[in-house]
């Protein structure tokens, strides 16, 4: 496992975490609606959530594989939260789209959906590096053995 992967990694892992943060201050702050912190959060949650996930799925889940086939099944766990937490993404993007028009309700559901996403996308992410972390420690003897 190069470095160079692992601290990609571990720089997508902090800008998910970053992005819970923003989503909980945001969830807070409702039912005061700023339009234009709506839209730019929704760019955040797009683009961070689309970036980080191909890279863990094109580069870091295959290397993470040839370096133990028992974690297959796992890594075919976390795509499918990545696809649940995309397809979250998109219901809570569609309603912040919407933010301008929404009542009182739609407001409490935003807010219980935002909160949700963030919460669930944390949970994830802390999941995943308790995980891989292991993982990587466990390889650190081996690529001490290369080096010699």
């Amino acid at each position: 496992m190069s470095m160079e992967l692992v601290g990609h990694w571990t720089r997508w892992q902090s800008q998910q975490i970053e992005l819970c943060d923003v989503i909980e201050r945001f969830s807070e702050r409702l039912p005061v609606h700023d339009i234009e912190a709506s839209r730019s959060m929704g760019s955040q949650i797009k683009a961070t959530l689309d970036s980080a996930h191909t890279f863990e799925e094109k580069e870091l889940f295959p290397a993470l594989s040839a370096l133990s086939s028992q974690i297959r099944p796992l890594l075919r766990d976390f795509e499918s939260h990545h696809r649940k937490d995309r397809q979250l993404a998109a219901a809570t993007l569609g309603i912040l789209e919407e933010i301008s028009r929404l009542d009182a309700a739609g407001l409490r559901e935003l807010k219980l959906m935002s909160a949700a996403f963030g919460e669930g996308l944390r949970r994830h992410v802390q999941f995943e590096q308790a995980i891989c972390m292991a993982l990587f420690a466990s390889q650190k003897p081996d690529a001490k053995r290369a080096v010699q």
